[in-house]
């Protein structure tokens, strides 16, 4: 797959920060380093659980909701190239 995409950015796992999450971090393109949150929400339990584990991981690591995106690397890409 390597020889058909190129590659934008290498991801580094920063592991487990709790049981259920997990912080990521790495540079997208040009557009700088990004954080992504994953919280893994197991059966039954409730969005409300997933959205306040990563709340608090948020608040851990300094990030503020200022701080949030709504798109995809890929949309900031393009939407940067049309610049």
């Amino acid at each position: 797959m390597s020889q058909n995409v190129e590659i934008k950015a290498r991801v580094r796992d920063l592991g487990k920060v709790r049981k259920l999450a997990r912080a990521i971090s790495g540079r997208a393109g040009r557009l700088g380093t990004f954080v992504e949150l994953e919280v893994v929400l197991h059966g039954r339990q409730p969005a409300t659980q997933g959205v306040r584990v990563a709340r608090e991981l948020m608040m851990n690591l300094g990030i503020r909701e200022t701080d949030l995106i709504d798109r995809a690397y890929i949309d900031l890409l393009i939407a940067k190239r049309r610049r």
